[in-house]
């Protein structure tokens, strides 16, 4: 119980910490706390049957697909969700699109949640007893 708690808190969190980048917009607070609890419960229950279907792929292309699904993940969860929307961004004179943006940040959302995951983990390690 306590580790997927944990495990929502740091999705949460990386959520939250994405919507400090300037091409992140989100119109209440409470829209991060749904957006994060629909990528959680997807994450939940949809990624461990995935990564079975998906584990010779991903053993052929070391990892890229399974990057691809949760890319994909993420935009199903933004496209359903409307209280968190992306806008495109210049960089160094670039237009990159939605698509761009969407992968890089999907990419920090893995990142910064699995941080957080770790953080926490250890922030909230329980000894067991013998």
């Amino acid at each position: 119980m306590l580790s997927s708690l944990l495990s929502w808190l740091a999705t949460v969190l990386a959520l939250a910490t994405l919507t400090l980048l300037p091409n992140v917009t989100v119109i209440s607070p409470v829209s991060i706390l749904i957006t994060a609890t629909v990528i959680w419960l997807l994450l939940v229950l949809l990624w461990p049957v995935i990564k079975v279907f998906l584990l010779p792929f991903n053993l052929v292309s070391f990892g890229l697909i399974g990057s691809l699904v949760y890319f994909l993940l993420f935009w199903f969860c933004l496209w359903i969700m409307p209280g968190v929307m992306i806008q495109p961004v210049r960089v160094f004179g670039y237009y990159l699109g939605d698509v761009a943006v969407l992968g890089a940040l999907s990419f920090l959302l893995s990142l910064l949640q699995r941080l957080f995951s770790w953080l926490l983990g250890h922030f909230f390690h329980q000894k067991r007893r013998k």
